[in-house]
């Protein structure tokens, strides 16, 4: 087993700086222009301006120097005592370039995590459609479920960092993008500290823009991250400050994009008020998002108020007319690459089987929406779908499946929501129902 070098002492780290050639010493001291824990060849491109190849050669050539080591997943680190040293050397020597490099880390950021987004949710609404575009078209650099989650793990801690460094130096615009495109990923649900201090810069940054629209999204962004943790009185409180500041930002609305952020908020909103139990109000939030929907026919847009409305069906026990609402959603998420909502969808379908006491339909949903989870990048949403799995197998009465079901279903929740994976644990045990459950997440 091998084991890390131990840290250089203050003085043993000033001694290897001041050894450094001045091209060496330089380029390590823009590194600190990052205030993350670990650096990437595109984050050192972004660093230095450099194709990436050079930026590989030159972070090769500063492990060589020992001033970086090799981390996990292609990552590279610097022990602490180094990079004091470093930020001496930048502070009185390279502060103007310390400062550009900081804009392009910012950028580099920036666009990484819309790219990701774009990939992991591509359909969903985005509050800056010309950021969004330019990723799309020109330097999206991530192209797989695989490789935006991978990049979001890998990755997160540091975006805490830089949303934390843009907001401070008043790149508002560029912490909103960065807090909108992580907010609605499944991916780093299980790490819902990380996330929530993201979207508090998120909002503090739209504060300090001035621009009600964007405080708007933010605060729909909390409420929606607020119901992942199953906390309705939170979330339907952020909701309803974002739906008075889109009244307030009433003069950018008309626009189809601005609309589709409304109908999101509804949506959200019935979302809230179905989880707090209160069917009436999430029943108008429905009506409302489908007449706002109306008004510009997204297909995906038509598709979520479709399962929102079978939602409601479900709980008037009108099981056909939801299980058809449902099978009317399929087709536009999947031409859409809409893997999560997809999947869903196939759940809700598993619980309308469930009802109708058709189980083998219902077991086939359950495993069409496990397939489109493949990777799992959603760790609640496959959570809930071996929930509903496990009911299928206790009315077939498969008692080895219903235990394994409610055990994934567990092992799944057990850091997003962990009450909820505590009630998955005592399902297992004791095969009984689970009070307060909801079975449209």
């Amino acid at each position: 087993m091998t084991h890390p070098p131990p840290a250089p002492s203050s003085e043993q780290a000033a001694r290897l700086v001041r050894t450094l050639v001045a091209q060496d010493r330089d380029a390590a001291a823009l590194l600190t222009a990052h205030p993350g824990p670990h650096w990437t060849p595109g984050l050192a491109a972004a660093l230095w301006d450099l194709p990436l190849g050079e930026a590989q050669d030159r972070l090769d050539r500063l492990v060589h120097l020992d001033v970086l080591r090799p981390h996990e997943a292609g990552h590279h680190t610097m022990a602490i005592e180094v990079r004091a040293a470093l930020e001496r050397t930048a502070t009185t020597v390279l502060l103007p370039g310390c400062r550009r490099a900081r804009s392009r880390v910012v950028a580099y950021y920036t666009d990484q995590a819309i790219a990701a987004d774009l990939v992991l949710d591509p359909g969903r609404w985005r509050w800056h459609p010309p950021a969004v575009e330019q990723i799309r078209h020109t330097r999206a650099r991530v192209a797989t479920l695989e490789e935006a989650q991978a990049w979001l793990d890998d990755e997160l801690n540091n975006l805490v960092a830089v949303a934390e460094l843009a907001h401070h130096t008043c790149h508002h615009q560029q912490v909103i993008l960065i807090a909108d495109a992580i907010s609605s990923s499944e991916g780093v649900a299980h790490r819902p500290a990380a996330l929530r201090r993201i979207l508090e810069f998120g909002a503090a940054s739209a504060e300090g823009s001035g621009d009600e629209g964007a405080q708007a999204v933010m605060h729909q962004a909390m409420a929606a991250h607020h119901l992942r943790c199953d906390d309705a009185e939170q979330a339907l409180a952020c909701a309803q400050y974002a739906l008075a500041l889109w009244a307030s930002a009433a003069p950018r609305r008309g626009r189809p994009y601005h609309e589709r952020g409304l109908v999101h908020l509804y949506l959200l909103l019935a979302q809230a008020h179905d989880q707090a139990d209160d069917v009436l109000s999430a029943a108008r939030y429905t009506d409302l998002a489908k007449s706002v929907n109306a008004t510009y026919d997204h297909p995906r847009d038509t598709a979520l108020v479709s399962y929102h409305q079978a939602r409601a069906l479900h709980t008037d026990e009108r099981f056909q007319d939801a299980a058809s609402l449902l099978r009317s959603a399929l087709p536009p998420l999947a031409q859409a690459g809409e893997q999560v909502w997809v999947a869903r969808v196939h759940r809700a379908l598993c619980e309308v089987g469930m009802d109708l006491e058709q189980y083998k339909a219902a077991r086939e949903h359950g495993q069409a929406a496990l397939d489109a989870l493949s990777p799992p990048v959603a760790p609640l949403v496959c959570a809930h779908v071996h929930e509903s799995l496990a009911w299928v197998a206790h009315k077939l009465g498969e008692s080895a499946r219903v235990r394994d079901h409610f055990e994934q279903a567990r092992a799944y929740s057990a850091s997003v929501a962990p009450a909820y994976a505590r009630q998955m644990m005592a399902a297992r045990d004791e095969l009984g129902p689970i009070p307060g459950g909801h079975l449209w997440p």
